[in-house]
């Protein structure tokens, strides 16, 4: 899935990762997660585009929920649908910022990222997404 564009948001108090019923549907469809984790390693990675250059891959360790007691395997996300004018959009949860070092600057009024960890003063490769 890929081409069309929609807004993220980065939310700390969403534990899961969101996106519009028909993109989600078909990323359910994609996945297609055995509850009993037999699949567990062969479920593909999920990789977030930001500005069409900026690639954040979650791996099924990243996107999957699996609980110990039960070894019981699902997708930590769900559908929500956001009419415009603030969507479609996609919330990106702890699911997200578990995966990636993120910072919220109310200062600059933006949001850095990376897969590793870098002082954004040192103009290191972050990207910049401008908070509304």
């Amino acid at each position: 899935m890929s081409g069309g564009k929609c807004k993220a948001v980065f939310d700390t108090g969403t534990s899961l990762l969101t996106g519009p019923t028909d993109i989600m549907t078909e990323v359910f469809s994609i996945l297609d997660v055995n509850p009993m984790c037999d699949d567990y390693a062969n479920l593909p990675t999920i990789t977030y585009v930001f500005e069409g250059e900026e690639h954040f891959t979650l791996y099924p360790e990243d996107y999957i929920m699996k609980t110990e007691s039960t070894n019981i395997c699902k997708p930590a996300m769900m559908p929500l649908d956001v009419d415009p004018p603030r969507g479609p959009m996609f919330v990106l949860g702890d699911v997200f910022t578990r995966a990636f070092y993120t910072i919220f600057d109310r200062y600059v009024k933006s949001i850095f990222c990376s897969s590793h960890f870098v002082l954004p003063l040192l103009g290191t490769n972050f990207c910049i997404h401008p908070m509304i």
